[in-house]
């Protein structure tokens, strides 16, 4: 696995126990890479992008998560993303949903539309 944490994109290499868990990661530069190996492997979290329809306009709007999501609900966020029915204008950095499918993740416009 590679560490996206900093710059060093450092090869991190995991042994499991018997039982199932970490038994040790190797291989990190710096302090963030354990901390990453370990989420990746236990509840790995992604910023969810999408565009969106918007009522009177022929752009799209693009929109993100405002922060990572656990990769459990990536399907469910995009559900209601989908759902969503707005109409322009919208500005760049409003927020169109908080908890957004009860992730207590806010969804914002990464463009303005108007």
């Amino acid at each position: 696995m590679v560490c996206v944490r900093c710059p060093k994109s450092c090869e991190l290499a995991i042994t499991f126990a018997p039982d199932g868990s970490i038994a040790s990661i190797c291989g990190e530069g710096c302090r963030l890479g354990t901390a990453y190996a370990t989420e990746e492997i236990t509840d790995p979290k992604r910023i969810v992008t999408a565009s969106i329809s918007i009522a009177g306009s022929m752009e799209p709007l693009s929109v993100k998560t405002a922060a990572a999501v656990s990769r459990t609900q990536v399907f469910k966020v995009l559900d209601e993303i989908k759902a969503l029915k707005l109409k322009a204008p919208i500005t760049t950095g409003t927020i169109l949903k908080e908890d957004i499918a009860k992730t207590g993740v806010s969804l914002v416009a990464t463009k303005s539309i108007g």
